[in-house]
């Protein structure tokens, strides 16, 4: 199998493109899409249903070249899932950066850092021989991958860490993790409620729920540098 990088895409030679975006769907990133509807979550906006459908399933598709463990493929099947029908990035975005005024967010923005993000992925699940690349002199695609694959994995590995502590405390954890990401906040806004705060500090002198913490923390600063939803 060949694959080729251009134009900022992958492009594969000889072999099925099913694990590539329709070429639509980028033009939709810089034109609404037809057909709509609103969801809350991604800031009230309209946007195609069957554009989301479209990029949930080519996430999905990557799952057999993410891992070759069983738990790491579920891993990644969960995290996107999340991703696309729970989870209020834009609710974690204010919290890390509540002194930047956010711009709307518009079908526009919103596609453009789901492709951005796809083939962050997408890069992930590429293999190039460390020996071609460097005698083609492609070394600095190779490095980038490498990058790729190392966020993707400690993103899994945080994700991993939140389940964990929402299987021992479903109550206490699903809230700040998967609904309120009150974890992202700073201590002097985390709620008006004394014991509520309270409960909240106690929890964070737990060395695994700070590492989370900060890894989401500069995970969501990342997104602002690469212009993605990671």
């Amino acid at each position: 199998m060949v694959i080729k990088f251009v134009h900022n895409k992958f492009c594969f030679d000889g072999v099925s493109h099913k694990f590539e975006l329709p070429i639509f769907v980028y033009s939709s990133a810089h034109n609404q899409p037809l057909g709509s509807t609103t969801d809350p979550n991604l800031g009230g906006f309209s946007i195609s249903p069957h554009i989301l459908r479209i990029y949930y399933r080519r996430f999905i598709r990557l799952k057999p070249f993410i891992s070759k463990r069983k738990m790491i493929k579920t891993g990644y099947v969960d995290y996107i899932k999340f991703k696309f029908k729970y989870e209020n990035y834009d609710l974690k975005r204010k919290y890390v950066l509540p002194q930047v005024k956010h711009p709307t967010i518009t079908p526009k923005l919103f596609l453009e850092r789901l492709t951005n993000s796809y083939s962050f992925i997408y890069k992930t699940c590429v293999y190039l021989d460390p020996l071609r690349t460097v005698k083609d002199g492609e070394h600095s695609m190779l490095k980038d991958n490498l990058y790729c694959k190392r966020v993707l994995k400690n993103i899994l590995t945080t994700e991993f860490m939140k389940n964990s502590l929402i299987k021992k405390s479903p109550s206490e954890f699903y809230p700040i993790f998967r609904k309120h990401f009150n974890y992202l906040q700073q201590d002097s806004g985390i709620t008006e409620n004394s014991t509520d705060k309270k409960k909240l500090q106690e929890i964070k002198k737990s060395l695994k729920y700070t590492n989370i913490a900060e890894f989401d923390f500069c995970l969501i600063l990342l997104n602002e540098q690469l212009n993605t939803m990671l």
